[in-house]
């Protein structure tokens, strides 16, 4: 919920303080409020409070003295307490890639290469489209260690090499839901694509990222190469 970021960390101390202690479910008065609060050395007390009035967590009663907490308060704070406390939780906190429209990857980048692509396969809840007509053998490694669990379509070109076939075979019989498929002809595209919902285009095969300054342009609305994806699946043949 992006709307907790509407607390500051004073709104949301003062929250915890005063309300996690004396209740959410009543009124209570602005008087009480500042006295509690001023035995904690808190001198803007009435300032907070009058801040989450004005954002719609509290509402202020018609006579002006008391205060209770909105639906939407009481949601905002939730959802800012959990955040903390998942937060806690993590011993290291990790950084995404995806969140950027552009990913540049420079050659001699090999780990960080391998660290996106995981990132970009694991995204994936349903079903994952990898279109690249130069598929190595490193790329059943790739979705492996990903953890990836949902369903994997590859199409790739003829000229893949007998190597990648024969890994493909035996990871195909570890894991049958990774199916990949040859079309003859060319190919210059190169997509990954999840959950019918988003996408990357990249620049240069899957096996070559990290060996050559590559760029990953992401595809808000991939239908166009989902439709693109289908007509070449139906097309290209299975490996067996």
């Amino acid at each position: 919920m992006k709307d907790m970021n509407i607390l500051t960390h004073d709104e949301f101390w003062l929250i915890n303080v005063y309300f996690g202690s004396h209740g959410f479910g009543h009124a209570h008065d602005l008087f009480d409020i500042n006295v509690y609060m001023m035995r904690l050395a808190c001198h803007n007390a009435e300032t907070l409070v009058f801040s989450l009035i004005k954002k719609n967590i509290l509402n202020l009663s018609p006579n002006g003295r008391q205060v209770k907490f909105t639906d939407y308060g009481l949601e905002v704070y939730r959802a800012m307490k959990h955040a903390q406390a998942d937060w806690e939780k993590k011993p290291i906190i990790r950084v995404t890639n995806l969140e950027h429209d552009e990913i540049l990857i420079r050659a001699g980048e090999a780990f960080r290469a391998d660290r996106i692509v995981r990132e970009l396969f694991s995204s994936a809840s349903h079903e994952l489209c990898i279109i690249d007509p130069y598929v190595g053998s490193q790329l059943f490694d790739l979705l492996q260690d990903s953890g990836n669990t949902a369903k994997v379509r590859i199409i790739t070109s003829s000229k893949v090499s007998v190597t990648t076939k024969t890994s493909y075979l035996a990871y195909h019989r570890q894991e049958p839901k990774v199916e990949m498929r040859i079309l003859t002809g060319d190919i210059h595209d190169r997509f990954v694509m999840w959950d019918g919902a988003k996408g990357f285009h990249i620049g240069h095969s899957i096996k070559d990222l990290g060996t050559k300054d590559t760029q990953l342009n992401l595809i808000k609305d991939p239908q166009k190469q989902l439709e693109l994806f289908e007509s070449r699946w139906d097309q290209a043949t299975s490996i067996t």
